[in-house]
C-alpha cells in the first residue's frame, strides 16, 4: 500500500505524463490534412498493392517491402488513405512518448523519465516527421517497445524475450539502419545485469520467428527479387554508394555529419546543441554512462554519414532516445547536487544553468511544434528539408490544387477526362500522389515518357471523345515539338506558380 504522500505523487505524476501525452497528440494531429503531399508518402501508399514496380532488391534493402504492410490496410480500407496513413503515423508517435517514459523509469528517476519523455514528444524533428506518413515512426516504436522488454524487469522470461527479438527484426527489416540502434543503446545494454546465453538466444530466435513470418507474406516478391540477381548487385549502389573512392567517400561523410548538426539546429534552435553537449560533460554520479551516450550518438552519426549516399533528417529519428536518456540522467545529477550542496552557491550555479537552458529549450520547442502545426513549415525546417517538405519538386506543394481543378473539369464536361503524365513507375507526383488523391473521381490516367514513337501514338489513339489533359510538373514539358508529333495544340487551362526555386505545375489541354 501507497502513503499518502506517494499516492499525492503518483497522481502528481500520472496528470503530468497525461498533459505530456496530450500536448504531443495535438501537435502531432493538428491539420494533417493540410500538409503538402510529399512524394514518399503517396510512392509508399500506391505501391502497397504493386510490389513489383520498383526493383525489389532495391526495396527489399531499403527496408521498404516490410513498410508497405504497414500501410496496405490502411490503402485499402480508407476513404482517404494518405490522411489516415498519417493519423496512422501520429498516433504511433504519442505511442512512441508512452513507452519511452516507460523504458526510462527504471534508469532514472520519475521526474527525469517525465523530462526525457517531454524531451522526446515535443522535439520539432521528431514531431514533423510524426505527422508524415513514412515508416520511420514505426521503427522508433518497434524498437522503444523492444529495448523496453529487453530492460524491464521480468526479462528473463521466454516471452518477454521472443518479444524482444521480433520486434527488433521487425524494426531492422523495415528500416535496415535500425541496426545501429544496438550501439546507440549499447553504453545501457552493457550494464544489463542477468545478460546470459540462453537469453540472447531466446532474443535470436524470436528475430528468425519474425523473419520466417515476413518470408510467408512476401513469398511472391523474394520469389521475383531472386531471378533478378543482376538488379540484386546494383541494389547497394543505389543508396550505400560502394563506388566512391576513398576521398570521395570521406568528402561526403564529412559534408553528411556536418549536415546532421544543421538538421539539429534547425529544428532544435541554439539551444538544443548546447544542451545535449552540456549534458553529456556535466560532472556527477553518471557522468561516465553520460558520456559514452554522446560517444555512442556520434559514432551512429559517423557510421550514418559514411554509409548513406543520402542522408536524410529523418533517419536522425532513431537516436533521439537516446539523446532524451541523455538529458534525463543529466537532469537526475543535476537535482543530487541541489540536494547535496543546497547551501553552496558554488555546487549549485551548473545544475541552475542547466535547468534554465532546458527552459529556454522547451519554450523553442513548443514555438518549433506550434509553427509546425500551423503549417509555417518554412520558418522551421533547415533548406534541405524545406525543399523536400515544403516548396521543392518533392513536395507537391501544388498538387491539391490541381486535384481540384481536374474534378471541376470531370464535374463539368460530359466528356472523359484523361490526364497524361510525364514518367513512369510510382516516384513522380503524377504517377503515385495524383491518382491517389483522386482515387474516387471517374478521370483516367495515362503515365508515359512521351520520347519514343509508341507513347505518342499511344497518345494519338486516345478517344477524340474524350479530354485529354497533360500535367506539366518540370520546365520545358510538354513542348512544342511533343504537341506537334501529336498533331495537335495546347491550351493553358490552370496553373500554380510557384515563387523562385519553386517548379510550377500547369495543365494544358490537347486540342485536336
Amino acid at each position: 500500500m501507497m502513503g499518502p504522500k506517494a499516492q499525492d505523487a503518483y497522481r502528481w505524476e500520472t496528470s503530468l505524463l497525461a498533459l505530456i501525452l496530450a500536448g504531443a497528440g495535438a501537435f502531432r494531429l493538428a491539420q494533417l490534412d493540410g500538409l503538402a503531399p510529399f512524394i514518399d508518402e503517396t510512392a509508399a501508399l500506391v505501391l502497397t498493392l504493386d510490389y513489383q514496380n520498383w526493383d525489389v532488391w532495391s526495396r527489399l534493402l531499403h527496408g521498404k517491402l516490410l513498410g508497405y504492410l504497414w500501410f496496405k490496410p490502411v490503402f485499402l480500407l480508407a476513404w482517404d488513405p494518405l490522411y489516415a496513413a498519417r493519423l496512422f503515423s501520429a498516433l504511433t508517435g504519442v505511442l512512441s512518448v508512452l513507452l519511452l517514459h516507460r523504458l526510462l523509469l527504471p534508469l532514472v528517476s520519475r521526474a527525469a523519465a517525465l523530462l526525457g519523455a517531454a524531451f522526446f514528444a515535443f522535439m520539432p524533428l521528431v514531431v514533423f516527421h510524426d505527422r508524415l506518413a513514412l515508416f520511420d515512426g514505426f521503427v522508433v516504436a518497434g524498437l522503444t517497445a523492444a529495448l523496453l522488454f529487453y530492460l524491464h524487469r521480468g526479462n528473463d522470461r521466454p516471452l518477454t524475450l521472443l518479444a524482444t527479438g521480433f520486434l527488433f527484426s521487425a524494426a531492422v527489416f523495415t528500416k535496415g539502419y535500425a541496426l545501429l540502434a544496438v550501439l546507440l543503446w549499447l553504453p545501457v545494454l552493457r550494464r544489463r545485469s542477468g545478460s546470459t546465453s540462453r537469453a540472447l538466444l531466446i532474443v535470436g530466435l524470436g528475430f528468425l520467428t519474425c523473419i520466417v513470418i515476413m518470408s510467408v507474406f512476401l513469398a511472391v516478391q523474394l520469389r521475383e527479387g531472386a531471378q533478378d540477381l543482376e538488379g540484386a548487385l546494383r541494389a547497394p549502389h543505389e543508396f550505400l554508394a560502394p563506388d566512391l573512392s576513398a576521398g570521395q567517400r570521406a568528402s561526403l561523410a564529412l559534408d553528411q555529419l556536418g549536415q546532421i548538426f544543421v538538421y539539429l539546429h534547425g529544428y532544435g534552435g541554439w539551444t538544443l546543441l548546447p544542451v545535449i553537449l552540456l549534458a553529456a560533460l556535466l560532472p556527477g554520479s553518471r557522468w561516465k554512462l553520460r558520456l559514452e551516450l554522446l560517444a555512442a550518438w556520434l559514432l551512429f552519426s559517423v557510421f550514418l554519414s559514411i554509409a548513406f549516399r543520402f542522408l536524410f533528417s529523418r533517419y536522425l529519428l532513431l537516436s533521439i532516445p537516446a539523446l532524451a536518456l541523455l538529458v534525463a540522467l543529466a537532469f537526475d545529477d543535476c537535482l543530487e547536487k541541489l540536494r547535496t550542496g543546497a547551501r553552496r552557491a558554488k555546487n549549485t550555479w551548473i545544475p541552475l544553468t542547466v535547468f534554465l537552458l532546458l527552459a529556454i529549450c522547451g519554450v523553442e520547442f513548443v514555438y518549433r511544434d506550434t509553427l509546425i502545426a500551423a503549417q509555417t513549415l518554412d520558418r522551421v525546417l533547415p533548406a534541405r528539408d524545406a525543399y523536400q517538405y515544403a516548396w521543392g519538386g518533392p513536395s507537391g506543394f501544388g498538387l491539391p490544387e490541381i486535384a481540384d481543378q481536374l474534378k471541376k473539369l470531370d464535374l463539368t464536361d460530359d466528356r472523359k477526362v484523361i490526364c497524361v503524365t510525364r514518367g513512369m513507375g510510382t516516384g513522380t507526383h503524377g504517377a503515385a500522389t495524383l491518382p491517389l488523391l483522386l482515387r474516387h473521381s471517374p478521370i483516367r490516367f495515362l503515365h508515359l515518357w512521351l520520347e519514343s514513337e509508341e507513347d505518342i501514338q499511344v497518345v494519338r489513339d486516345l478517344p477524340r471523345s474524350s479530354r485529354v489533359v497533360f500535367l506539366v510538373d518540370e520546365p520545358g514539358f510538354p513542348n512544342d515539338r511533343v504537341f506537334s508529333r501529336l498533331e495537335a495544340q495546347s491550351k493553358l487551362l490552370f496553373e500554380v506558380k510557384g515563387t523562385p526555386g519553386r517548379p510550377d505545375y500547369r495543365l494544358f489541354e490537347l486540342v485536336r
